[in-house]
């Protein structure tokens, strides 16, 4: 096998890893954007739940 081939072969298979690894670090990191603004989207619901519990309780009972 001469010099060329072997680099060829060498560089394919470098570049195959590459690729697989950005595609999988390019999905990776959509993912956590997505699932942080899912997560954003829920802390304000529990607030917002939160807070109209608290109101309904005041208005339900209120202090003496």
């Amino acid at each position: 096998m001469n010099k060329l081939s072997r680099m060829r072969r060498s560089r394919d298979s470098w570049k195959g890893k590459a690729t697989t690894r950005a595609e999988q670090l390019r999905e990776f990191r959509k993912t956590k954007v997505r699932h942080q603004g899912r997560i954003e989207y829920l802390k304000e619901r529990i607030a917002t739940l939160e807070h109209t519990l608290l109101v309904k309780k005041k208005t339900k009972f209120p202090a003496e």
